[in-house]
């Protein structure tokens, strides 16, 4: 039986709510609930940039006035060309603000890193393979690995400070 997309929906909800559990219980967040700002699920038919435009205006919307947001859009734009490129464009982003920073979750259904994902370009003269380092310059935080659900995850606190950031 095929799966529908409510089901992929529910299935990506399920596993970003699993993993932010265990980031979250490794740095005590005193029990606080997972609210997030904006889930949104990627099916193969979705225009990706209309993707980076909603997270990067919502990230815009809770910033401190005058914030600096140039290194957080690139780094939203960088994980959304990296699924593209590497997971044929099918996963979900969850955009969460709690405290100062936003954190953005990234999960794809592709076939999840080589081995141990490196922050570090594959040699000088490359003329790809710059994006985790380049997010991990830039990114306040990043957590990234294989989902034992299957796909990848990246997780990543952008330099955003927030203003009075609330749920929608």
């Amino acid at each position: 039986m095929a799966s529908t997309g409510n089901d992929d929906r529910m299935a990506h909800m399920a596993r970003a709510d699993a993993l932010m559990k265990q980031f979250h219980s490794a740095v005590e967040m005193d029990g606080e609930k997972n609210d997030w700002l904006l889930s949104i699920h990627v099916p193969t038919d979705m225009k990706l940039w209309h993707v980076r435009r909603a997270l990067c205006e919502q990230i815009r919307s809770g910033s401190a006035s005058g914030a600096n947001l140039a290194d957080a859009e690139l780094i939203v734009g960088e994980l959304v060309a990296n699924m593209e490129r590497h997971a044929s464009g099918v996963g979900s982003f969850h955009l969460e603000w709690r405290g100062r920073c936003p954190r953005l979750l990234v999960l794809d259904d592709g076939p999840g890193f080589s081995a141990s994902p490196s922050f570090e370009p594959p040699d000088a003269f490359a003329e790809s393979g710059r994006g985790l380092d380049l997010i991990s310059s830039l990114g306040l935080g990043v957590r990234l690995g294989n989902d034992p659900a299957g796909g990848a995850f990246v997780l990543v606190t952008l330099p955003v400070d927030g203003a009075a950031a609330q749920p929608l």
